[in-house]
């Protein structure tokens, strides 16, 4: 289970477990989403999750993404595929 995009409702829940898991397993991952009708690419570990929002730890700092902005996830190591 590397890369999850292309959300519909029954997908939120699974992006939210997927997140959960990657937050429990602190596992680093990249995360696109979008940003001022951009797509914006961002690769961190999750440290907070909540219910409108997550926050990444990258190497740059700390970034909150919204759940509904972000376009896909995959775990660090894995092949990026876009959709």
């Amino acid at each position: 289970m590397g890369w999850l995009s292309g959300w519909d409702s029954f997908c939120q829940n699974i992006k939210v477990l997927f997140v959960r898991q990657l937050y429990t397993n602190t596992f680093p991952a990249t995360f696109i989403f979008k940003h001022s009708n951009r797509r914006k690419v961002v690769s961190g570990i999750v440290k907070e999750i909540g219910k409108e929002f997550i926050s990444i730890k990258s190497d740059i700092g700390f970034l909150r993404l919204e759940w509904l902005d972000i376009l896909g996830i995959q775990i660090e190591g894995e092949e990026l595929h876009e959709s």
